[in-house]
């Protein structure tokens, strides 16, 4: 089969690629957190191997300082065009099902019957019935239709396309470095208020800065088609910055006292904080720029495979949970190293989401939403 050129109709297909690959990391973060990396999730099994809680937990905040970001840049990407074909109305709809329906459902059935099912391993008997509802890892849902809401808004009350930013054509470096200062400066004073773990509804509003930020480049993106420009940017700077960022993470770790208290890099008024915010803008942006101009050069090739993991990535979120929690329940007995039972329940995770999300999306109608 032919390759496709990334410039041309292969812009798709890149960008399918690449969701696949941001949703991998997402499940490669919570599947480190089972095993003992920081953060927080339905279930995780306790074990004393430092070494394996260590790298799960730097892969967690390689993953976190982009991922979610990127999600809502490329989220952003395809609304102005979406509302310029079919309307305001006719756009926030559509928009409404897609990500109403399984927000919903995950948070009235799915949820309960995942907390359920932990509580029931630990504790043998279910929980009240209070605690059962949340969006789980469905939150990201629910704040990307709040900024899709907000941008139908604002199209309706200019009357007109939005235009944000300045400058005209592709960002330049200095742009870029604008961007990094601020998003580290409103990171930092987020966290000043809202520390990292701090959520409402689910939403851990110390990471918004940046994805408020991110969904406005991404509108500002489709109007200027910056993903079909790919190929002009000089990527091997922010290769290496990529690399020195990932090289400085644990000399900022030790340096800042993490091995003895990790609560000033999580927020307040600290130099740990405001150091995290900084590192997390740079080497954020740097991996983000990397990886997805990476993406952009690779001539991919068609296959019904490859495509349908790139068109399965939403129908992968969403399901991602519960097949994870579920193997990791069934797991726990097993007599390996819970380095083997991370990298079981990552490959599971993501090839059981996957045909999960294949054979419900052949289902007449689905493919709608998911």
């Amino acid at each position: 089969m032919a390759s496709e050129d990334p410039s041309a109709s292969g812009r798709i297909v890149f960008v399918g690629r690449y969701r696949g690959f941001l949703i991998s990391l997402v499940i490669l973060i919570h599947t480190s957190i089972t095993y003992g990396a920081a953060g927080s999730w339905y279930f995780s099994q306790p074990h004393d191997i430092l070494w394996v809680k260590i790298v799960g937990t730097f892969i967690c905040s390689f993953a976190q300082s982009f991922a979610l970001g990127a999600f809502f840049f490329i989220s952003a990407y395809f609304l102005p065009d979406s509302v310029d074909r079919k309307g305001v109305g006719r756009a926030l709809q559509d928009r409404a099902v897609r990500l109403g329906i399984p927000f919903f459902i995950y948070y009235f059935l799915v949820n309960p019957l995942l907390v359920m099912a932990v509580s029931g391993w630990g504790h043998g008997r279910p929980i009240p019935f209070g605690p059962w509802f949340g969006s789980g890892p469905l939150w990201f849902v629910e704040a990307l239709f709040v900024f899709v809401a907000m941008y139908c808004v604002g199209r309706l009350i200019l009357k007109s396309p939005i235009r944000l930013f300045r400058w005209s054509g592709p960002p330049t470096t200095l742009s870029i470095w604008i961007y990094i200062v601020i998003a580290a400066a409103l990171g930092f004073l987020a966290r000043v208020f809202f520390p990292i773990g701090w959520q409402f509804s689910n939403l851990q509003l110390g990471f918004f800065p940046m994805y408020i930020i991110l969904f406005m480049a991404g509108i500002k993106a489709s109007r200027e088609r910056w993903l079909e420009l790919l190929g002009r940017v000089n990527v091997g700077p922010w290769a290496i910055l990529s690399v020195v960022g990932i090289l400085a993470y644990p000399v900022l770790l030790v340096g800042g006292g993490a091995l003895h208290d990790v609560a000033p890099f999580m927020g307040g008024l600290a130099w740990q904080n405001a150091a995290y915010a900084l590192w997390e803008a740079v080497t954020g942006t740097s991996l983000f720029i990397t990886t997805i101009v990476l993406f952009f050069h690779i001539r991919w090739r068609t296959g019904r495979l490859a495509d349908s993991f790139g068109e399965s990535s939403y129908g992968i979120y969403f399901f991602h949970a519960a097949v994870i929690i579920l193997l990791a329940i069934a797991m726990v007995r097993l007599p390996i190293h819970p380095a083997f039972k991370w990298l079981i329940l990552s490959f599971v995770g993501i090839c059981g989401s996957w045909a999960i999300t294949a054979a419900v999306r052949s289902i007449h109608g689905v493919s709608r939403v998911l």
